[in-house]
């Protein structure tokens, strides 16, 4: 069934499909998501955005579409840092 992609993608209290794919590291859902012009800084409940939940997974592929993006990657809770280093190192 086609249902409008964008209607879950403006909120900050329930996660964003954006938040939800990057944590499960669903690579073509985020991608699809952000080409429909979904939230890219959505936040869950804990305050974590789609990048630090796609670094807490340590799904790379997520990550780098998301900075490729413009994700903040200030919004940081001092572990993205860390994931985004250890890649580099």
């Amino acid at each position: 069934g086609g249902g409008d992609i964008s209607a879950r993608c403006v909120t900050t209290k329930d996660p964003t499909i954006v938040l939800a794919s990057a944590a499960r590291g669903h690579l073509p859902v985020v991608q699809l998501a952000l080409k429909h012009g979904c939230e890219l800084e959505g936040t869950d409940c804990l305050g974590h955005t789609p990048l630090m939940s796609a670094a807490q997974g340590g799904h790379v592929g997520v990550m780098m579409l998301l900075m490729k993006a413009s994700a903040d990657i200030d919004a940081q809770d001092g572990y993205l840092g860390l994931v985004i280093n250890a890649q580099h190192a």
